[in-house]
């Protein structure tokens, strides 16, 4: 994804709450880019945030049947393989990994 090329700076008026200030055209160009990407960050966004709630849920099937079978909530080799998997998304699956023992523990 690229930034859209400089353009010559021209001067354009913008009001913002009311006040008035000097933009040029390069700069609200650049700005209209990061609000299309801030936009697509929200839809990322929102799809992460339906697959963690599937994860959870499944975390949680996966509590009942362990709660069943009188087997610990933690797994350290499951846990082990899931890291290793993550890469350099680790930190952000650890954090994943500790909820979804908080809701086998319920």
């Amino acid at each position: 994804m690229s930034l859209p090329k400089p353009l010559k700076p021209s001067v354009q008026l913008k009001a913002n709450n009311g006040d008035v200030s000097l933009m040029t055209k390069q700069k609200f160009d650049y700005m209209s880019e990061i609000e299309r990407l801030r936009a697509r960050i929200d839809e990322i966004d929102e799809e992460i945030i339906r697959l963690l709630r599937e994860r959870i849920e499944v975390a949680s099937r996966i509590g009942e049947v362990k709660a069943r079978l009188g087997l610990p909530v933690v797994d350290e080799g499951r846990e082990k393989v899931v890291l290793e998997r993550a890469g350099e998304f680790r930190q952000v699956f650890e954090a994943i990994i500790r909820v979804s023992r908080d809701v086998q523990r319920v």
